[in-house]
């Protein structure tokens, strides 16, 4: 660290240290308790859910159903859990839980070698409340891979460059870049990023082994890029090309040169710089001013090799949108690998403005500032106990599965399997496995009663439709579970008696 970035020490080191693991402690506090409420699936949730259901563990590596993207160590990973404890909740959230709480210390030890004590406090404290970090670790789905690879590659690559003469992190640097290309996708804009920024490093080393790790490391890099492009992102691409092309088309830079710098400064005051909160409409206009402020103190303190480091994924992942490869924009969930940058630097900015103050002001200020982490991080977690789901439909639909399933009752589904909504879907195949769908009247019992899913709006179930069983109760729902475009899931359940004898 350039000694024009030490801060004037006014601020005990013991405090200091004190304050950061408090940051740390709020936010594992409050990704464990998102995770221990147990929270219903939601439909990209049950999508991968029901993936894995579906599949043998030869089969992992074929596109996957349901329009969902993910890659191939995730879901090896997310099946294994499926196969040791079962489909729940909490078997299918271990692993992203564990990265999400990964990807928040390891930035915090980056941060350390990066940014004065100060800026560092700051920086992990925004990473440790802002809620889409949050949010994501206690999901199915890869984004808290994409947020613990991209800080696992940052401080091995950050340690190296300190001490370029211990080449076997160079090493460490090439395993772990073949370990992240395989668990999480966008990685591969941190790691090429990496590789442009450490040449001038090997260059005036002129060391041939220096030389030849880096060279190893670029080949394990790019054979790890190949292997994972072709034979899992191009599968994957077109098995879902048509509906993630229209899905994302907000997240893809305009080739227009008025639409794209309107869209360019439309979403760096967005939901991509909600950190440690704001959202779109401008919402994160105040992270942006402190993220510049950052950059720009970094740029005068002569660490423009660092700072290229920081900013080089951005313009890497953007050149990706404007190629329709990988969305930029619209959501925070696909820029998770972003986020370690966004953070230091907004610290780092905050950090600076705190220094303007005099000494027995920066104290309180910063007593302040992390006494506003820990609000944050508060009020996440009461808003999350008092509503423990991400749509209310999601509970709701997870309590209506669970209390009709809840007796000994036979039951079958009308639709086909295919047809049903994800998420009643995915509770329906995990209270009761190997449910009958499509109406498979031959697998039900004639001397017992039987329990009728039906998820067709148009066509109610009648009493004709019973066979020669009883109707003995109907209920139906109307659940909000998808978009907000979308129309509301129908949910239909009968109840039949025996079939009627001797008429």
């Amino acid at each position: 660290m350039p000694e024009s970035m030490k801060q004037v020490g006014v601020i005990p080191p013991q405090l200091m240290r004190r304050c950061l693991l408090l940051v740390v402690a709020v936010g594992i506090g409050w990704r464990l308790l998102r995770f221990f409420l147990g929270m219903p699936i939601w439909g990209d949730e049950a999508s991968v859910g029901l993936n894995l259901m579906d599949r043998g563990f030869g089969d992992l590596l074929k596109p996957l159903e349901y329009d969902q993207v993910a890659p191939a160590f995730f879901i090896a990973g997310e099946w294994g859990m499926q196969q040791m404890m079962g489909a729940s909740e909490y078997s299918l959230r271990i692993l992203p839980t564990v990265a999400g709480i990964a990807a928040l210390v390891v930035f915090s030890f980056w941060a350390r070698k990066v940014v004065p004590p100060l800026a560092a406090l700051f920086a992990t404290g925004i990473m440790a409340v802002a809620f889409y970090p949050v949010r994501h670790s206690v999901e199915v789905k890869p984004y808290a891979f994409d947020l613990l690879a991209s800080c696992v590659l940052l401080w091995v690559a950050t340690t190296w460059q300190q001490k370029p003469e211990r080449t076997r992190w160079l090493w460490a640097l090439g395993l772990v870049m073949v370990l992240a290309i395989f668990s999480s996708y966008p990685a591969v804009f941190v790691a090429g990023a990496i590789v442009v920024v450490l040449i001038p490093t090997v260059v005036r080393g002129k060391s041939g082994e220096m030389w030849a790790g880096y060279g190893i490391m670029v080949g394990m890099l790019l054979a790890a890029v190949a292997v994972s492009y072709l034979f899992l992102v191009v599968p994957q691409q077109r098995a879902t090309a048509t509906m993630m092309n229209s899905y994302w088309e907000k997240g893809f830079l305009p080739l227009s040169f008025l639409a794209a710098v309107k869209w360019l400064m439309v979403e760096h005051v967005g939901n991509l710089m909600a950190y440690p909160v704001g959202g779109k409409n401008g919402a994160s206009a105040l992270t942006l001013v402190f993220f510049l402020a950052g950059a720009w103190t970094m740029y005068q303190s002569k660490q423009r090799r660092m700072l290229g480091l920081l900013m080089l994924p951005f313009l890497l992942t953007l050149i990706a949108s404007a190629m329709r490869k990988y969305p930029y924009g619209d959501s925070a969930r696909i820029t998770q690998h972003l986020a370690p940058m966004i953070c230091l630097l907004s610290g780092l900015g905050v950090a600076g403005i705190i220094e303007m103050l005099s000494s027995t002001h920066r104290k309180w200020a910063t007593l302040a500032v992390v006494s506003c982490y820990g609000v944050i991080g508060a009020a996440g977690a009461v808003i999350d106990v008092m509503s423990p789901y991400k749509r209310l439909a999601d509970q709701q639909t997870r309590e209506v599965v669970e209390r009709a399933l809840g007796s000994d009752e036979q039951a079958l589904v009308v639709q086909n399997m295919k047809k049903v909504p994800v998420n009643f879907q995915w509770y329906l195949r995990k209270e009761r496995p190997g449910l009958a769908f499509g109406g498979e009247w031959e697998r039900m019992k004639p001397d017992q009663g039987m329990l009728v899913f039906n998820f067709n709006r148009s066509k109610p179930l009648d009493v004709g439709w019973g066979n020669g069983r009883e109707l003995l109760g109907r209920e139906t729902h109307l659940l909000k579970t998808g978009a907000e475009e979308n129309p509301p899931v129908f949910c239909e359940i009968t109840r039949w008696g025996c079939e009627l004898r001797g008429e």
